[in-house]
């Protein structure tokens, strides 16, 4: 993220809240300095007019080099007020600068081609790329003195999503979880953090095959949404079973299916089918430890 230079409009397009409150801070810094914000910085919401708006982009700042003018989402004022935005920007203030805060901008409107000619136009929009989500969880990672494998940064855009600012809580509680060690592991993912993004049928036996049964149980709760879920949660654990049994030692991989064998004929047999798959998931957990 480079170092913002003073300009006389800064447009901060997209929706990832980190991404706006970090241009916005720099914005800020690079108008005002070091100035009390309080003398030198005005804030307008949304249904602002553009007289209001003018009037203090032409006022100059008390104790201050500039005065920084703010308009939180502002997509309607734009579509309001276009062509006399781009009349200002014709000739913008000398004492002030405006930052626009928006969901989207289309790059070929005239407003749009202005803007970037005389000032700066910041994406604040999440990289679409995971290999850049997951650089950015790294980079993270590291200011908090931390490190984080590609697995582990992987699997926790899978269960937070395209979200900084939500990846940089997460990330401040997995720091908090892991105290002294410098490492966050994937084990520490799957246990400290959501999936927020909903249940991906592979968390279960991921979880089974490290014997973590507090993500396991959690990945379960999310997947038994209606009667009958029972069933094909069973179905995708014997499936597990058969993929790895290969893997397993005889007496192990046997054990492994007497226990599904057991749920399964206690689900048939009038056993509460939660009860029934709950209890095979802790003791597959247990085995797999």
């Amino acid at each position: 993220m480079a170092k913002l230079t003073v300009k006389p409009i800064y447009l901060l397009k997209g929706n990832d809240s980190f991404l706006r409150s970090s241009y916005r801070e720099q914005a800020i810094s690079a108008i005002v300095g070091d100035s009390d914000r309080q003398l030198c910085v005005s804030i307008h919401s949304p249904d602002a007019v553009l007289s209001d708006i003018l009037d203090d982009l032409r006022s100059p700042a008390f104790l201050a080099p500039r005065r920084a003018v703010i308009l939180n989402d502002a997509d309607s004022f734009v579509t309001a007020y276009r062509s006399e935005l781009e009349n200002y920007f014709a000739a913008p203030s000398s004492v002030a600068s405006l930052i626009l805060i928006v969901s989207s901008m289309t790059a070929s409107t005239k407003i749009y081609k202005i803007i970037a000619k005389i000032g700066t136009i910041c994406d604040c929009s999440c990289p679409k790329d995971p290999r850049k989500v997951t650089k950015w969880i790294a980079q993270a990672a590291s200011k908090r003195d931390k490190t984080i494998n590609t697995q582990a940064a992987r699997q926790l855009l899978e269960y937070v999503g395209p979200d900084l600012s939500a990846l940089g809580n997460e990330i401040d509680k997995l720091a908090a979880y892991v105290g002294d060690s410098s490492e966050i592991k994937l084990d520490d993912v799957d246990t400290m953090v959501t999936n927020s993004t909903g249940p991906n049928r592979f968390d279960l036996p991921n979880a089974i095959d490290r014997g973590n049964v507090t993500k396991a149980l959690q990945v379960l709760d999310g997947m038994l949404t209606k009667r009958g879920d029972e069933f094909a949660v069973l179905g995708l654990i014997a499936w597990h079973l058969r993929k790895t049994f290969a893997k397993q030692s005889s007496a192990r991989s046997g054990a492994s299916f007497r226990k599904l064998i057991q749920a399964d004929l206690a689900m048939k047999s009038g056993t509460d089918p939660v009860s029934a798959i709950r209890d095979l998931v802790v003791s597959l957990c247990s085995a797999g430890r």
